[in-house]
């Protein structure tokens, strides 16, 4: 996974409770680092009311691999 990639959570990321505000969004990969969550991803449509839950800051939210894979096109 390279930065410019389009993501969506995996079926792993949709089972965590701290990715729900995120669910069924498409995002943007940012930025990777060598932290213990390295993949920071900027989220589109998310819902303001949810933005605090599970540290999403600014529609961006840490993340690991597992939790997320490329999106496809249809």
């Amino acid at each position: 996974m390279q930065v410019g990639d389009l993501v969506e959570l995996s079926s792993a990321g949709s089972k965590n409770q701290q990715n729900m505000a995120v669910y069924g969004k498409i995002g943007l990969l940012v930025q990777i680092n060598k932290d213990q969550y390295p993949y920071i991803v900027e989220w589109y449509g998310v819902d303001t009311a949810l933005s605090n839950h599970g540290g999403l800051s600014k529609n961006l939210l840490p993340c690991k691999r597992y939790e997320l894979k490329k999106v496809r096109s249809k």
